[in-house]
């Protein structure tokens, strides 16, 4: 007689040998679990009953292993409690108080929604905080964070941003040539009446995840220091302004 091919067979047969003097038709592959008193279940019957105690011998050998490595022995409450939970594996619900899994968005295709976010009057921050959440697509009710949701924002007006206090004076923006004595330093004034719209783009990117899917949504950022923008073919959509504060 042949081992069996697959390897729960082979696991089985090797637990015990076949009955001597007893081979059922179509019970080749079914090796025996059978004591006295037990030659007359079905296969499937006997089958069964050797695959929960090849479970349970291997629980218990875990169990009696794992209370070797403590120095103790495991209380019999434990394992009794820990054999089921074995043996049923994955099938155990993920969450005990209401068995609802997390909502987890997978891969979204087609168009990018467009919105048009009107930077007339707003302050810098509030509006920044704002457009990172659109690009992000935190409003959106299955918002995921490792996931693409599509979403792309114009900005207009962006000569027209507020920055409160004394942050026009006071706000310093520094980069560096990367050769010796080579740090820039411009005000936020001078750099508003320069180029207003590297002002906005610097904010809202800096909010944005610093990784790949950071960079990708940052290459769906439109600013436009006047109210006309050449993405009109997009169907994009109109955002309401915030109150000021």
């Amino acid at each position: 007689m042949g081992r069996p091919s697959s390897t729960f067979g082979a696991l089985l047969y090797r637990a015990s040998a076949f009955p001597a003097g007893y081979l059922p038709s179509g019970a080749a592959s079914v090796p025996n679990c059978v004591r006295s008193g037990a030659r007359s279940l079905p296969d499937g019957e006997r089958l069964k009953r050797l695959t929960n105690k090849v479970r349970r011998s291997q629980t218990t050998a875990m169990a009696s292993k794992m209370s070797r490595y403590r120095g103790n022995r495991v209380p019999f409450l434990l394992t009794k409690w820990l054999i089921p939970v074995i043996n049923r594996g994955l099938r155990l619900k993920p969450d005990v108080e209401n068995g609802v899994r997390t909502y987890l968005q997978g891969l979204r295709r087609g168009k990018v929604q467009w919105h048009v976010l009107d930077a007339e009057g707003q302050v810098l921050g509030r509006l920044a905080t704002r457009a990172a959440m659109l690009l992000m697509g935190k409003t959106h009710p299955d918002f995921t964070p490792h996931e693409d949701h599509r979403d792309g924002l114009i900005i207009i007006n962006a000569k027209k941003v507020r920055l409160t206090g004394n942050k026009l004076d006071d706000k310093i923006y520094r980069r560096h040539t990367g050769y010796p004595g080579g740090l820039k330093e411009i005000s936020a004034r001078k750099r508003m009446e320069t180029r207003s719209e590297d002002v906005v783009r610097d904010a809202i990117t800096g909010m944005l995840p610093k990784s790949r899917i950071g960079s990708k949504l940052a290459t769906r950022l439109k600013v436009y220091t006047g109210p006309a923008h050449p993405h009109g073919g997009q169907q994009s959509q109109v955002e309401g302004k915030q109150p000021s504060a």
